[in-house]
């Protein structure tokens, strides 16, 4: 494994190369009653008392409301710090109260809680300081605002080596194309290795576990003015180790600026141990062992190409969103007392007070797939997507999709993603450590990343077919 490089290598490098929904018999909320404008979100009115009975362990048992004068923000982020260690909820958020705090909480959450009236809870705390990328990324991100543009079909062009589009104004009518690209092109760092838990939970909480190794590049596109250089974007594998079934598939994709994938995959029942390339990635494409519940562009909430999508700045929210979640994790618990039938424990989870933006996505009339329209909401000051929401072609909410973040060096790492489904009653998580060290970051290079090589990581990792 090759050591970090200081981020001024690396750059030195680049540089020269509304009210509660009502949830029916099939846990659907209408789209429609989820419209919002572009303005402030007002307070709710007095504090929310919670009941001693349904506060789990090391859980405040005080009603606090919740701080969202809009006016109060920025002096509110400046005197944020991080998370202490002794971190406790100011107060739980269930259906008996929601209504109390219905401005605070996305159309998703308010179904989640619908849903499970009598167990699903969100445990609030304390706004912690914001996110910031590395200084050196911050300033050539200022250096470089105005220079970055879009084309008719949603492409990027004059991309500098910082974040393309630092400001985004709420009348801007491609304000919600640049805010995925925005997402898109955020700080990831160089690159990671991650061994992880995949797990999906059926209404009953019987789990179905996939153990998954992840070793990822990320880069930049230095150039990006000419599209036919295909510029990468990142380069990933992803290996499966157990359960048997699975145990060796393996998959490595090549991921360009723009959204030209080239990607190659082994099954477990391969003759060959060679990868062979495959059409069978990105987009809708289902991730090995989700059971369809979750697409290999929902990867840390959007991944891939936004061409085929009509991007709309729809809001801009002070919402309940997760974040701090240095607790989501299954090292000193069992699986089953972590992923509980129905919702993660409560005691796991993790939510605050942060400034997002809407951005609705409606599907192209001319490209397909099984939802019409997502909603993102992406954090204000990291760009990260935290929580997305799922249409059906009848034009109600099916799915809700969390992104758990926890900081990681310099790095917001997605650490943890939930997806609810409505209809089934099923969830997925994908993320969950295990064990300490599960996630470090590294400096990989392109050769790494070729077939013969992913080969040898997946040997090298045990992600490999089991005896017949």
């Amino acid at each position: 494994m090759r050591p970090v490089p200081t981020l001024l290598s690396l750059l030195t490098t680049a540089l020269l190369a509304a009210p509660a929904l009502p949830v029916d018999a099939d846990n659907a909320v209408p789209a429609a009653e989820s419209a919002v404008t572009i303005q402030p979100v007002a307070a709710p009115e007095g504090p929310a008392e919670v009941p001693s009975e349904a506060v789990p362990q090391a859980v405040s048992k005080q009603g606090v409301a919740p701080e969202t004068d809009p006016e109060a923000d920025a002096d509110a982020e400046a005197e944020a710090e991080p998370a202490p260690a002794n971190d406790v909820p100011r107060y739980l958020i269930q259906k008996s109260n929601s209504a109390v705090h219905a401005a605070m909480l996305s159309p998703g959450q308010r179904a989640l809680l619908a849903a499970m009236p009598d167990s699903f809870r969100l445990p609030v705390h304390a706004r912690t300081a914001p996110y910031a990328p590395p200084s050196a990324f911050a300033a050539l991100s200022a250096a470089d605002d105005g220079k970055a543009r879009l084309d008719d079909n949603g492409a990027i062009y004059g991309l500098g080596r910082g974040l393309p589009f630092p400001e985004i104004l709420s009348n801007d009518p491609q304000g919600g194309l640049k805010a995925i690209w925005n997402h898109l092109l955020r700080w990831r760092g160089t690159g990671r290795s991650r061994s992880t838990v995949q797990a999906v939970v059926s209404e009953d909480g019987t789990l179905s576990l996939v153990n998954v190794h992840e070793r990822s590049r990320f880069l930049r596109g230095i150039d990006a003015d000419a599209p036919q250089r295909m510029p990468l974007l990142t380069q990933q594998m992803f290996g499966i180790a157990a359960p048997p079934r699975l145990a060796g598939n393996l998959k490595l994709v090549h991921e360009s600026l723009y959204g030209v994938v080239k990607a190659w995959q082994r099954s477990p029942d391969a003759l060959l141990s060679k990868l062979r390339t495959t059409t069978e990635a990105g987009d809708d494409t289902p991730v090995i062992g989700s059971d369809g519940l979750y697409g290999e562009d929902q990867r840390e909430g959007f991944s891939g190409s936004p061409e085929r999508w009509r991007w709309k700045l729809a809001a801009r929210h002070e919402l309940l969103v997760p974040w701090a979640a240095e607790r989501f994790h299954a090292r000193d618990r069992t699986l089953e007392a972590v992923l509980t039938a129905r919702h993660p424990d409560a005691g796991v989870l993790r939510y605050e007070p942060r400034r997002v933006l809407q951005v609705d996505a409606l599907l192209d009339a001319d490209r397909s797939g099984p939802w019409p329209k997502r909603s993102y909401y992406i954090d204000e000051a990291s760009w990260q997507v935290l929580l997305v929401e799922f249409y059906g072609r009848d034009d109600r909410l099916q799915r809700v999709q969390e992104v758990h973040v926890r900081q990681f060096g310099d790095v917001l790492l997605p650490a943890v993603e939930v997806i609810y489904d409505l209809p089934s009653r099923r969830y997925l998580v994908s993320g969950l450590e295990t064990r300490s060290g599960d996630t470090v970051l590294e400096a990989p290079v392109a050769e790494d990343f070729q077939p013969g090589p992913a080969v040898d990581w997946a040997k090298s990792v045990g992600a490999v077919p089991s005896p017949r």
